[in-house]
């Protein structure tokens, strides 16, 4: 049968497991008013073997001794039977089905068992069960089910035979599992639901499996036992992965939320299976959690200047809630209220916020936003409230401290005091061009974020230096693959985030598209010289209007993304925007924003979910329904914020569109983690594409830029007792192996910056290198060197020479590339001439020096 996936999901064709009357089941008919009667021998298939039991098996013949044959029924009909009768008739039969469920049998003798007793029951013999006696209790017996005591008969028979219900009582079984995230998974799970874990997948061996097409029970057809037993395996695996799904983005949020650490976090992972991520999203009401995850962190952070309070996010014992899960909880119903026919399940509910929780820590994503909120600024007016906020612990601090360690490590506990001006030299700006010891101390006086301000950029002020992240951030290939088969359409409507991620890649096929046809027949050398050509000269324009192209796309689709990124250059803006939208004070703007933005998340969900049924596309004049909201008032005021919104982003040629792409040098993309997840349709991916380990491979890269962000931190700490290079070639080694373990390219990018930084330590003052040995005297009296102003004249001081030998043991050491060592010694004035001219410089003084002692010496001889 087809089934129709909630929240619109694809159609799927399987062989399942659905309700279906229960012809075995019928409780009416009437029965015998004699005693059971002695069979007239057994079905087809013969006796049942014994059981494997130190007890005599007590049933050895089917039909049962004693029991009426079905065919004999009509003609036993007679007057009422008596209840003594119906209480040895129901004893018969209780008896003789307890033995049969505790008797191994072949799939042949137990379908004529169930033949049997079918035939038996639908003649009237099989009285009913206690419970539909007026008068009399349920038993024991009869209320426990057959193949667990840990469940009921009326739960076992949902189990066995209805696919919705059974998915609600598994999910149930979590329930207080999810009440206890402080805790691991082992400890939350209670002792008696995970006796009931054990008895959902015992009776799950016993489901029912019925025809797809006609519902007809084929559970012990033998004909049909490779579709049975195919249908079976599909059902165990899935529980099986559901099960483990639960335990791992159970221990995986536990781990980063503080009740562990990076190796309970990676340990968590190490089971992770790319297929888990379809079977996760499976119901797409788990991607729309995440979408609305994702819209309640970033409103969060707006509401925040940039920050990200814990207590916002955490759960508040003295409250009794999170704030965050509360604003997704009220979202979930707010939009299933307004877009939904129908009523959704609480436990469908409840499960779709828990694995999107999950999914979000699991995937780094909810790391990645906590990584890139800032720290409370260090100002001269910062009062003692603000600066002793920087101190408390960020949203899952075990993880996110790594994914911006300059931020949230280094510059949070000052580590290294002045030691960790080797991160602080600017890479943009005036400022670039002044001396080495004076950038050094003006970059350490400024605060630390720059976004707004002239002054330029430092190497302190990049978010993610070692470029890692979540599956979908610093690395395009599992998006690539997990799209395999989309569409030109559907590509185009994979979200923002994954956009980012593919344009370059996109932008590459297009020229290798386009000099396949312009060089068709050609021999192969002349079009890959011509490739490279294209790729030199065209590949960042197209990548630019690619990426504008998208943008305004997202201005349709996702104006609120437009402004989650003003807001991180510019805090505030979206309370001016409304204030000019609406043409009220910006007090009134600040309260009527919360309402406004629930709305607009509500409708650009919709836009994503239609988005992905193919019912619109970025053609239509107006992607966001705005019908949908019910009040005219808040319809009205939504439509004018969006306006806005667009108005702005479009102004000067989308001049504040072009400016979220400028980045350093130092980045290798403007954004240092995925975009966002609020418009992803995740339920259209298949990200099995990427290979059973192609997700939990990246938590490993994680992993290895934890250990690289502590070389540096050995690095910057060893600084004030380093006196040679060697030292500084060792650490900066180390940093390259870790970063290369999950990207060599990046190692080779990212080591260069850090040697710039080191070199500007120890860059000897101009004042210090004049020659006929003013520089000399000046070197005596005065420190050289940024290094010598803070630990003295110990400290290393370099001149052109110190440099370009510190350079040469760089590239002898594999730690750049001889194309990057040219440009280093350019920036850093370490190129052969420079080190000819101090070589002039300090040889030529002695040189000189010769000549003077010389010409003194034979001036004296003639006098």
């Amino acid at each position: 049968m087809k089934e129709q996936g909630p929240m619109g999901g694809k159609e799927q064709k399987k062989l399942t497991i659905e309700p279906r009357p229960n012809t075995l089941g019928d409780r009416g008919g009437n029965f015998m008013a004699k005693g059971p009667s002695s069979p007239e021998g057994p079905p087809p298939g013969g006796e049942p073997p014994a059981p494997k039991s130190r007890r005599k098996p007590r049933v050895s013949k089917v039909p049962p001794s004693g029991a009426p044959q079905p065919d004999q029924a009509a003609a036993s009909q007679g007057p009422q039977v008596t209840p003594e009768q119906i209480e040895a008739a129901r004893s018969f039969w209780d008896s003789y089905s307890e033995r049969v469920r505790n008797t191994p049998m072949s799939v042949d003798q137990r379908s004529a068992v169930e033949d049997y007793i079918a035939r038996s029951r639908a003649a009237g013999l099989i009285p009913p069960t206690v419970v539909d006696a007026e008068d009399a209790p349920p038993s024991r017996r009869e209320q426990r089910g057959r193949y667990s005591g840990y469940f009921n008969r009326e739960d076992e028979d949902l189990i066995l035979s209805d696919a919705a219900e059974r998915e609600r009582i598994f999910e149930e079984i979590f329930v207080g599992v999810d009440a206890n995230p402080g805790v691991d998974y082992r400890s939350a799970l209670s002792l008696e639901a995970g006796s009931r874990l054990d008895g959902f997948f015992s009776i799950l061996e016993h489901a029912k499996v019925f025809d797809e097409i006609t519902g007809e029970d084929i559970t012990f057809n033998k004909d049909r036992s490779a579709e049975v037993a195919k249908a079976k395996e599909r059902l165990s695996r899935e529980f099986s992965g559901r099960r483990e799904i639960r335990r791992i983005l159970h221990d995986a949020n536990w781990s980063v939320s503080g009740g562990g650490d990076i190796q309970a976090f990676a340990q968590s992972m190490a089971t992770f299976q790319s297929e888990y991520i379809d079977l996760i999203f499976q119901d797409p009401l788990v991607a729309t959690a995440l979408r609305m995850f994702e819209q309640a962190f970033q409103q969060t952070r707006a509401d925040n200047g940039g920050q990200l309070p814990y207590e916002e996010l955490a759960w508040d014992y003295k409250t009794g809630a999170s704030k965050l899960e509360d604003k997704v909880w009220k979202l979930m119903r707010e939009g299933l209220r307004v877009g939904r026919s129908g009523e959704i399940p609480e436990w469908r509910l409840r499960r779709s916020i828990i694995l999107a929780r999950g999914f979000g820590v699991a995937s780094l994503r909810f790391p990645e936003i906590a990584a890139q909120a800032r720290l409370p600024e260090e100002t001269t007016l910062a009062s003692t409230t603000e600066r002793a906020s920087r101190y408390g612990s960020i949203y899952g601090e075990a993880i996110a401290r790594y994914l911006d360690p300059i931020e949230h490590l280094i510059e949070k506990f000052a580590i290294g005091g002045e030691d960790r001006a080797l991160l602080y030299y600017f890479l943009t700006g005036d400022n670039t061009t002044i001396r080495s010891s004076e950038q050094l101390r003006r970059a350490l006086k400024m605060k630390s974020h720059l976004e707004s301000t002239p002054d330029g950029k430092r190497l302190v002020d990049v978010i993610n230096i070692f470029r890692v992240g979540g599956p979908f951030s610093q690395s395009s290939w599992r998006a690539i693959v997990s799209m395999r088969g989309f569409t030109q359409e559907q590509r185009e409507s994979s979200g923002l985030g994954i956009l980012e991620s593919v344009v370059a890649g996109d932008v590459e096929d297009e020229i290798r598209n386009g000099v396949a046809r312009d060089f068709a027949g050609r021999p192969e050398k002349e079009i890959a010289a011509e490739i490279k050509r294209r790729i030199d000269s065209e590949k960042s324009g197209m990548i630019l209007q690619k990426r504008i192209s998208m943008w305004k796309n997202a201005l349709k689709a996702n104006p609120l993304r437009i402004m989650w990124q003003w807001e991180e250059k510019s805090p505030g803006q979206r309370i001016r925007f409304l204030s000019e939208a609406l043409g009220v004070s910006e007090a009134e703007a600040r309260a009527q924003l919360p309402a406004i933005e629930q709305d607009l998340m509500l409708l650009q969900e919709n836009t994503v979910q239609a988005l992905a049924k193919g019912t619109i596309n970025y053609t239509a004049a107006e992607m966001l329904d705005f019908n949908k909201i019910e009040d005219p008032t808040r319809r009205e005021n939504a439509r004018r914020y969006v306006a806005k919104i667009r108005e702005k982003a479009s102004a000067n040629d989308f001049e504040f569109i072009k400016s979220l792409f400028e980045k350093t040098p130092a980045e290798g993309s403007p954004f240092p983690f995925v975009i966002g997840f609020e418009d992803i349709p995740f339920s259209d991916f298949n990200f099995i594409n990427t290979g059973g380990r192609g997700f939990a491979r990246r938590i490993n890269d994680y992993a290895a830029s934890v250990t690289a962000t502590n070389e540096l931190l050995a690095l910057i700490t060893a600084i004030p007792t380093t006196h040679d290079i060697r030292p500084l070639i060792e650490s900066l080694n180390k940093i390259k192996q870790a970063v290369s373990q999950y990207d060599r390219s990046v190692a080779m990018e990212v080591v260069p910056y850090l040697v710039r930084g080191l070199i500007r330590m120890y860059d000897k003052d101009l004042v210090a290198r004049l020659p006929l040995g003013v520089g000399t005297v000046v070197g005596m009296v005065h420190d050289s060197s940024f290094a010598q102003e803070q630990y003295g004249r110990s400290a290393m001081a370099w001149d052109e020479g110190d440099k370009f030998n510190f350079t040469t043991h760089l590239l002898n050491n594999g730690l750049i590339s001889k194309k990057d060592l040219d440009k280093l010694r350019e920036d850093v004035g370490a190129t052969k001439l420079d080190a000819t001219i101090d070589m002039l410089r300090t040889y030529g003084q002695l040189g000189l020096l010769l000549m003077l002692y010389g010409f003194v010496k034979e001036l004296a001889s003639e006098k």
